[in-house]
């Protein structure tokens, strides 16, 4: 008759355990959680979702992150994918899992929300602009973010994304926006009046600067910390 022995790592105590599992990665974090109960409830504990970097990009991987991995001590969430052959990105994120993002529209407990979150980065993914209708739809409290490569889709006036962003991101320093050639000269308005941001990366934004009249007004007129290189 075969026995199933208990494996020597579950005979260690949570407190060594969790020493263990504070080295891991956020992919390895996830994938050891799904071997049984008890590292799910290790795992999953507030202490170890501080960042959650680059977790696997599948959807029920993407269900655990924005349903019970990010909670009020979450300070930094990146999320990358590695699919896009001719700009035919595929996502993993829908709607409901950005929404978990801001308290006003999340589903969450007070505990899961992350009111504490800093810097955002969405990498090569796809948004639906019908649902995720206004940058603003982000929490607040970012200090940063990145949208690299990321297609924002169904958005009837691009530069209306941008609108109020300068009010709502009272702390934003650095905005990513490389590759996402859904961005026009128009946007630059709203983006221009964010009072400390002091990082804008456009590159490979193909529309922008198609207006000189919108470039040179944004430019004069707002960025007033905005560092440039060279």
């Amino acid at each position: 008759m075969f026995i199933l022995e208990e494996s020597k790592l579950l005979t260690l105590s949570d407190e060594v355990l969790m020493m263990i599992l504070g080295s891991l990665s956020t992919t390895d974090l996830i994938r050891t959680s799904r071997t049984c109960e008890r590292l799910n409830y290790l795992c999953l504990d507030m202490k170890l979702m501080t960042s959650l970097i680059n977790p696997p990009d599948d959807y029920e991987s993407m269900m655990l992150v924005f349903n019970k991995c990010i909670n009020k001590k979450t300070k930094v969430l990146s999320i990358s994918s590695s699919n896009y052959p001719n700009r035919g990105y595929t996502s993993s994120i829908s709607p409901s899992m950005l929404f978990n993002l801001n308290p006003i529209y999340s589903t969450l407990d007070s505990h899961h929300i992350p009111s504490a979150l800093t810097r955002l980065h969405l990498i090569r993914q796809v948004l639906d602009g019908e649902f995720v209708r206004n940058i603003t739809m982000f929490p607040k409290t970012l200090k940063a973010l990145d949208l690299s490569g990321t297609n924002v889709k169904y958005i009837k006036e691009e530069s209306h994304w941008f609108r109020d962003m300068s009010q709502h991101f009272t702390e934003l320093e650095e905005l990513t926006l490389k590759d996402c050639f859904w961005v026009t000269t128009h946007s630059l308005m709203a983006i221009s009046k964010c009072a400390e941001l002091t990082s804008l990366n456009m590159e490979g934004c193909a529309n922008v600067g198609n207006s000189i009249p919108y470039c040179s007004l944004a430019c004069f007129q707002g960025f007033p910390k905005l560092k440039y290189d060279g």
